[in-house]
């Protein structure tokens, strides 16, 4: 990766209650099939509708060894 590089983390939530989909994890999967260019590293995460466990998921590691420029969680309502 070149270090001009820039780093965004998008987050979408697993399905929950009777929903077989959540739609904010179907936009996220969306968002990288597009991309958002070639001088954005792109990583995306489905967490659980567990505010508690959504810091064990993302790796901690990504942010000791690169400089997120954007961290962004998408969520929906019904």
């Amino acid at each position: 990766m070149d270090n001009s590089n820039q780093t965004v983390v998008v987050t979408g939530f697993e399905p929950f209650g009777e929903h077989t989909i959540n739609a904010s994890w179907v936009a996220v999967q969306e968002l990288k099939k597009l991309g958002l260019g070639k001088d954005i590293d792109l990583h995306v995460y489905e967490v659980p509708v567990d505010y508690q466990a959504v810091q064990s998921l993302i790796p901690v590691d990504l942010f000791h060894s690169h400089f997120v420029t954007f961290f962004i969680a998408v969520s929906s309502s019904s």
